[in-house]
């Protein structure tokens, strides 16, 4: 089957596995909510150094047979990974809301929401490199080559997920943009969401 092939070659469920192996490791000293926590960080640090240990200094070769292992079913992929990242981010937004957390909490709630904001971006740098490697288009990059590096994609998603908009790089298909118009919208909501929570935070330890 095309998904589970793409789920077979896709950093996501290495990256998921590991965070589950933490989380049953600390959930025999620690509390379920603080072990889950730390698992939600393991998953994204391991998913972030499969991605970096991959692509960090591929050629364009290897970047062009990873894009054609994950073409079927990547978009259900992504789906998939970014419902968990918004489940992660509102779960813990809605527990600094309820102000029931003790300092600990607190701290890891925090270091959720961060891990949250760059799990999203990773997922379009890579979304980016994959659709630019499988047709040869999408993005133009001034002053770079006409292959460019893994590097050139974390620089375009990181300045859309700061921004709403891109900068130098810009698209050249449509294609392209629908996938920056996504990534705009849900990089909008994210943030809005994690000011949120950062003001219950102030509000909940200066209360």
């Amino acid at each position: 089957m095309p998904l589970a092939a793409t789920l077979r070659h896709s950093f996501l469920l290495r990256a998921l596995a590991a965070g589950l192996l933490v989380f049953g490791v600390l959930s025999l000293v620690l509390p379920l909510r603080q072990a889950g926590m730390l698992g939600w960080c393991a998953n994204v640090g391991a998913y972030a150094a499969l991605l970096f240990a991959y692509l960090g200094d591929a050629d364009p070769d290897t970047m062009r047979r990873r894009a054609q292992q994950l073409a079927e079913g990547r978009a259900v992929v992504l789906t998939l990974a970014l419902l968990v990242a918004t489940a992660s981010l509102l779960i813990v937004a809605l527990l600094l809301a309820t102000r029931n957390q003790g300092a600990t909490e607190q701290v890891l709630s925090i270091f959720v929401i961060i891990a949250a904001w760059f799990y999203l971006h990773l997922l379009f740098a890579q979304e980016y490199a994959h659709e630019f490697w499988m047709t040869g288009e999408g993005l133009d990059f001034p002053g770079g080559e006409d292959e460019p590096s893994f590097g050139e994609f974390l620089y375009f998603a990181f300045v859309v997920g700061c921004t709403f908009q891109v900068s130098d790089a810009t698209t050249n298909t449509p294609r392209m943009r629908r996938i920056v118009l996504l990534h705009g919208m849900t990089a909008f909501w994210f943030n809005t969401v994690i000011l949120a929570s950062a003001v219950s935070t102030v509000l909940s330890l200066a209360g």
